[in-house]
């Protein structure tokens, strides 16, 4: 360290800035690829090995199978989201008269787009992939995430690549909707997603008894010995958290559900019915402790299209299955 601090640090500097210019390439009078002319050879890609110029249709040719390395260019007007950045490229869409629509072929390509008319921006299934299980093992956010790769793309401060937040918050929604009809088997059947019934994408236990999957098919369990049911019993815990609202900020046409009622939650429609038909009856109250989401369970709230969520779990596996509780309005109370 002491011989790299007295002899070697300025000069890692002033090498670490030439390769932030042209570096060996300042005089260079034609592409480095061909015989292209200087004017021509105005891409240089920060992710390949060398730091020289090429012109277009080198660039081209030598990032075949490199499509996301960084390619310095001004006149990029496709941004794409991967794991190590994001980045501004020129893409053409294929024009034949058999072509698939432009949001299809970025699918086809591994690219999510984030609209389905006139695409502008994509991201990786890769990059998707990685804030996946990233916000499951690490609870990183997707603000925290897409500011990770702001920085990886440009960190100096000064330039600022274009914001495509609200964007990738889309392509994520999307995305973990479509991983879990694919998980659920839905592209597989007849029916397709139009036929996925109420919780049929939810994960039960597989270590609780299931009449019909894990049990005695004859139906012998319903009349075990009393010393022998609790081998059949299910064991479930019940807790709430009134404190998770969400605002009541949209509506259905304007921000629809993409998943009413097809995992562990309960469909909207058919739970605010049972709360409308039940909201009259008594609950009795605790005398044992001051809890006030038990005493007081009619309380009013404001402003929230939920006031919290209850759910019902495997008191065994630690397996959910999940109930959420909903107030469409502000005429509605914290059941």
């Amino acid at each position: 360290m002491a011989q790299w601090l007295q002899n070697r640090r300025e000069r890692y500097l002033d090498e670490l800035l030439r390769l932030e210019g042209r570096g060996d390439h300042c005089s260079q009078t034609k592409c480095a690829g061909c015989t292209a002319s200087a004017s021509d050879a105005v891409f240089r890609c920060r992710d390949c090995f060398t730091e020289a110029p090429f012109c277009k249709s080198c660039v081209v040719t030598e990032h075949t199978d490199n499509p996301l390395h960084r390619v310095e260019h001004p006149r990029n007007d496709f941004c794409i989201v991967d794991s190590n950045g994001v980045h501004e490229v020129g893409l053409d869409f294929c024009s034949c008269a058999s072509a698939e629509d432009h949001d299809i072929q970025l699918v086809r390509a591994r690219l999510y787009p984030a609209t389905t008319t006139n695409p502008a921006t994509a991201a990786t299934f890769r990059v998707l992939r990685d804030f996946h299980l990233l916000s499951l093992e690490a609870k990183c956010s997707a603000n925290y995430f897409y500011n990770k790769l702001a920085r990886h793309t440009n960190n100096n401060g000064v330039f600022q690549p274009r914001t495509r937040y609200n964007q990738f918050l889309t392509i994520a929604r999307q995305w973990r909707n479509l991983q879990m009809y694919k998980r659920a088997g839905r592209g597989h059947a007849v029916d397709g997603i139009a036929g996925t019934r109420a919780g049929e994408c939810a994960l039960l236990c597989p270590a609780c008894p299931q009449p019909g999957k894990n049990l005695p098919l004859d139906g012998s369990w319903r009349n075990a010995p009393p010393e022998q049911r609790f081998i059949y019993a299910l064991f479930l815990a019940m807790d709430a958290n009134f404190r998770m609202k969400r605002k009541d900020v949209s509506t259905e046409g304007d921000d629809p559900s993409l998943g009413n009622g097809i995992a562990f939650c309960s469909k909207v429609q058919e739970y605010m019915e049972h709360l409308d038909k039940n909201w009259g009856l008594e609950q009795e109250k605790s005398t044992c402790v001051a809890h006030d989401a038990v005493n007081e369970p009619n309380r009013e709230t404001y402003g929230t299209a939920a006031s919290g969520i209850g759910t019902v779990d495997c008191a065994r596996h630690n397996t959910g299955r999940a109930l959420r509780r909903r107030v469409p309005s502000d005429s509605r109370k914290n059941e």
